[in-house]
């Protein structure tokens, strides 16, 4: 293949990112839109905030529980903009965007800190003394179950973490960063 001395070869890797992303958070705008939908049309959160609020249940729950059944129709609606913001920079690092590359490393490092810090939030569910309850009063089989739960929440925590890593080590290599400027230099 004969590059032209104004084009420069696009790196494959970039492609292949923005494609995946492209198709995962396109799928994902699509489920969060319907899920905002579902939670406008169905649940009426008057109603909802109401009988929250009269459970005594609910007021002994951790706080990021409490935090979550009290604001889910803004968690929904934060998952959509997010999705279609990342949507929208995948799209843009396809078309090799500088400034759209950079903000798609910031979404990336947004989505390491959201995985750690969920992480660590889901392990204050799963702690039944948080619950009120003695080690005696618990089963065996039960805390069995949230450790193989802890471990695999781990795995999947440490597997974002990961990739996501090495996609902004990637995108901030010379060899890419050089891509982008070039490309930008030509439009």
């Amino acid at each position: 293949m004969v590059i032209k001395e104004n084009e420069t070869q696009k790196s494959i890797f970039v492609t292949v990112v923005a494609w995946i992303f492209i198709a995962a958070t396109g799928f994902g705008t699509l489920i969060t839109l319907l899920q905002n939908i579902m939670i406008t049309t169905m649940f009426p959160m008057a109603e909802m905030q109401e009988a929250f609020n009269n459970q005594d249940e609910f007021k002994d729950m951790p706080f990021f529980a409490k935090f979550l059944f009290e604001h889910f129709q803004f968690y929904f609606l934060f998952m959509f903009f997010l999705t279609t913001a990342t949507l929208a920079t995948s799209i843009g690092l396809l078309k090799r965007k500088n400034w759209v590359r950079k903000t798609f490393i910031f979404i990336l490092g947004f989505g390491i800190l959201f995985a750690l810090g969920g992480f660590v939030i889901q392990l204050s569910f799963f702690d039944p003394m948080s619950q009120g309850l003695s080690e005696e009063q618990i089963p065996v089989e039960f805390t069995r179950m949230m450790t193989i739960m802890k471990i695999f929440m781990f795995i999947i925590t440490a597997a974002i973490t990961g990739v996501f890593g090495w996609i902004i080590k990637k995108l901030l290599s010379k060899h890419i960063v050089e891509e982008f400027l070039q490309t930008n230099k030509m439009s």
